[in-house]
This record gives structure tokens, C-alpha cells and sequence, in this order.
């Protein structure tokens, strides 16, 4: 049974936490990331940002983009920038959402998972 599969019956419970961020792949060690991302469901926008909040986002990828939708600037929204991508896996054995960013992997966990 591969790790993701470990942690399907988990989800439901660890669906109502909120994931905060703990590293990105160029701080992490590369096998780690490797099997995160060869576990990886793909999953939305919307599902993505239940768990990771703007403000998590935000701690990440500063005020590049625009992460609200009452925000009333012409910037890019995160969700539609066709260079971002939004995961779930498991990461070094706990639950993890994560984004892709022009190939870079920002990893989400909650913290008592």
C-alpha cells in the first residue's frame, strides 16, 4: 500500500484543519519531495484554499499576487496563473496540501497531523 493510500480514510478528519507551511523543494531533502509529488492527487483551487488560507499563501509568495476575490486591483489571481498547480500527498508521513510554482513545490501540513 503506497503512503498516499494510508491516509485516504484520514482525509475526512484532517479536512477540517487548517495546513500551514513548511517547506518549499529547494530547502528540503530532494527524496522526500520526489515522493510526495510521485504520490500526488491533483485537486482545485477551491479545495486547495479551504485548508491553506490566503494569508498562509501570502507568508510564501508575498504581494505578487492578487489572493482575494473582493480585491478590487486588475493583478493576477493566484488561482488562474496557468504556472501554478494545487496537490494533496503525503509528506515525510503526514497529509500535505502543496502548490506547484513554475516547478517549484511550497508543502502545507497541519500541524498535528
Amino acid at each position: 500500500m503506497c503512503l498516499f493510500e494510508q491516509y485516504i480514510m484520514n482525509w475526512y478528519r484532517l479536512a477540517q484543519e487548517q495546513y500551514y507551511f513548511v517547506t518549499d523543494c529547494v530547502s528540503a531533502k530532494g527524496d522526500d519531495i520526489t515522493e510526495m509529488v510521485d504520490e500526488a492527487e491533483d485537486v482545485t483551487w477551491e479545495e486547495f484554499n479551504r485548508h491553506v488560507s490566503n494569508d498562509e499563501i501570502r507568508l510564501v509568495m508575498g504581494d505578487f499576487y492578487d489572493y482575494d476575490d473582493q480585491d478590487n486591483n486588475a493583478g493576477l489571481k493566484f488561482q488562474d496563473d496557468p504556472y501554478v498547480s494545487f496537490h494533496k500527498s503525503v509528506y515525510r508521513g503526514r497529509p500535505c496540501y502543496y502548490f506547484d510554482h513554475s516547478a517549484i513545490e511550497y508543502v502545507f501540513c497541519p500541524i498535528n497531523a
